[in-house]
């Protein structure tokens, strides 16, 4: 089957993030047998124009992705975050591409208003939606036309190849990996950080992006330092 990827991935600025959802996903739909092809909607909108801008690129990216629909004719096109791309594109091509069914995932908080607003503009124009949250909370994109549903994070055994439970090598007991200074200016995440850094003792912790001064890591140094680490922390932002 032939399967339309659009979204972020394998773009020019996305190898530093290889780990991330979308390459997974993509994995897994290569390794059962399916035909994927990567729209990468943000890439193509900043190089359509000489300003390399998003903004100036949202009428060429849509018009380029009902020319990639005529031209590979899928069967299942999944959409990630790829905002510029506007329902009335999803209804042309559901008449370019006969039989087509379109899915939208969403792997971002809740708890944000901003994304909310995101899936719910797509119910009713997709068939089907999946969210990285389970629970009542979903009840609020329910919709006759388009079936809301759970879908976890995903593992892929040839991205997570590490196996630190195994080594005895390990020379980190404790690590976390955030990106806190830069998403909001009052992060609750930093201030259990910093309560951990004051109370552990004889632990050996890195706790990466938390600080201005503790700068983020991306790419393979993101997976070296997981793979020396006995144990990783995960603190949602509320």
């Amino acid at each position: 089957m032939n399967v339309l990827y659009v979204g972020f991935a394998q773009g020019f600025q996305n190898a530093d993030k290889f780990y991330l959802l979308p390459q997974k996903l993509i994995n897994g739909l290569i390794r059962t047998g399916h035909n994927v092809y990567i729209f990468n909607d943000r890439d193509f909108a900043r190089y359509s124009n000489i300003f390399r801008t998003s903004r100036f690129g949202v009428g060429a990216v849509n018009r380029k992705l009902l020319e990639v629909c005529k031209q590979f004719q899928p069967k299942l096109i999944i959409l990630a975050h790829c905002e510029m791309i506007a329902n009335e594109t999803l209804d042309e091509i559901r008449s370019l591409c006969d039989g087509v069914k379109i899915v939208y995932r969403n792997v971002d908080p809740l708890c944000s208003q901003r994304n909310v607003n995101c899936i719910k503009r797509r119910i009713g124009h997709v068939d089907g939606t999946f969210i990285t949250t389970a629970g009542d909370v979903l009840k609020q994109f329910s919709h006759p036309k388009s079936f809301i549903c759970f879908m976890p994070n995903l593992v892929d055994v040839s991205i997570e190849t590490s196996r630190s439970f195994d080594s005895n090598d390990c020379d980190i007991d404790l690590f976390f990996a955030g990106h806190i200074y830069r998403e909001m200016e009052i992060d609750y995440r930093r201030n259990d950080i910093n309560i951990l850094m004051n109370s552990l003792k004889g632990i050996r912790y890195e706790f990466i992006g938390v600080f201005k001064n503790s700068p983020c890591v991306f790419g393979q140094d993101y997976m070296n330092l997981l793979s020396r680490s006995k144990m990783g922390l995960c603190i949602n932002k509320v």
